[in-house]
């Protein structure tokens, strides 16, 4: 006896060889053209920098096209670990880009904790501290100070080198560093 269930296996298989052979074709097509890729990373610290507050103030902006990609993280990582199957730096990868998405929520809220809108701070760009760490992987820890109601921040984050091109990394924060002297106000 015939079933309903074996008819619409029959059915979705049909469906699937077509949509198979549909996809072939197109990626026929597609392997024609030409690929224009994304720069990825940033050129400098000052540019990497003024993104990330950048991004940090307008929360619906954040883009990962500026994140490593996972091929340079890859031969990265190989630099000083030849042992460590493809999977493992794959998931060490995937952790990558989950801090990086969870130090953005977390900053994104520490930001609304502390009141701080970016429509009245004074980002000191000119005031941009940023030294090399080496080790494992190098890095750059840099940090600015920000400005809000006499109230100094640093907003601070570390970012990973290869090959002369800056990566955001999942360590980023802004920290409370004090009240700013009030001015006195004089006669004149």
């Amino acid at each position: 006896m015939f079933k309903v269930r074996n008819f619409v296996w029959i059915i979705v298989w049909l469906i699937s060889l077509f949509y198979c052979d549909r996809t072939k074709s197109q990626n026929v097509l597609n392997s024609d053209t030409f690929d224009i890729k994304k720069d990825t990373g940033f050129s400098s610290v000052e540019v990497a920098m003024d993104s990330l507050w950048w991004w940090s103030c307008n929360p619906k902006t954040t883009k990962s096209e500026q994140l490593m990609p996972e091929r340079i993280f890859i031969q990265m990582a190989r630099v000083n670990d030849t042992i460590s199957p493809v999977i493992i730096l794959h998931g060490q990868y995937i952790n990558y880009r989950y801090r990086f998405t969870k130090g953005m929520e977390s900053l994104h809220k520490a930001m609304r904790n502390k009141r701080i809108k970016s429509s009245n701070v004074e980002f000191k760009k000119t005031e941009l501290i940023h030294y090399t760490n080496t080790g494992g992987a190098p890095s750059v820890r840099a940090e600015i100070p920000v400005i809000y109601k006499n109230k100094k921040y640093l907003f601070r984050t570390i970012l990973l080198i290869f090959g002369n091109v800056y990566y955001p990394s999942g360590d980023i924060e802004i920290r409370y560093v004090g009240e700013l002297p009030k001015k006195k106000k004089g006669k004149r």
